[in-house]
């Protein structure tokens, strides 16, 4: 892939979309962010990102079910995904049952722990080794 990797960012909170952002820019991250379920399917097709950060609960849908529309669509089924909730049990239950959802991250979040596992994942993914 040419240029900066794609990070698709999915939060209701300002805040977390404003710390990622403070976050995976400097780190040479290329991010788009998006405040909801609907609107981080349709930026999943039109920005085409390596990965995408999803917030367990979106003011209109569940992460869990971003991550069934995106599974079930060609264009955006390989995309892997990395949930980030304060909710913990919840959310590893929904990492177990979605193909796509790689890892998770745990909020609070501090910035390292953000920047290692997008790194891995990335990594991973540039190895071929997700998916298999």
């Amino acid at each position: 892939m040419e240029g900066k990797p794609r990070i698709l960012g999915v939060d209701d909170s300002l805040t977390i979309r404003k710390a990622l952002e403070i976050v995976l820019k400097p780190a040479g991250y290329e991010l788009e962010l998006a405040v909801d379920g609907a609107e981080a399917l349709a930026k999943a097709k039109s920005f085409r990102p390596a990965l995408i950060l999803l917030d367990f609960i979106l003011p209109d849908m569940r992460g869990s079910e971003v991550c069934q529309h995106l599974a079930l669509d060609p264009e955006t089924a390989q995309i892997p995904v990395i949930l980030v909730s304060a909710k913990g049990a919840e959310i590893r239950q929904a990492y177990r049952d979605a193909r796509n959802v790689v890892s998770y991250i745990a909020k609070p979040f501090k910035p390292q722990v953000v920047t290692s596992i997008v790194a891995e994942v990335l990594a991973k993914t540039a190895a071929g080794e997700l998916g298999k």
